[in-house]
């Protein structure tokens, strides 16, 4: 099992979390990734 691609996929649903709560309404996959602090979804 490739360990960073199960890592960065919990990071995202992680942040994903996060996201929808402070915003007050659910996010998709496309605007985690547009909206995520990390560096990480960048490359």
């Amino acid at each position: 099992m490739p360990t960073a691609a199960a890592a960065l996929s919990t990071m995202l649903i992680s942040e994903g979390i996060y996201l929808s709560d402070r915003l007050g309404r659910e996010v998709t996959a496309d605007e985690v990734r547009e909206l995520s602090i990390s560096t990480a979804l960048k490359v």
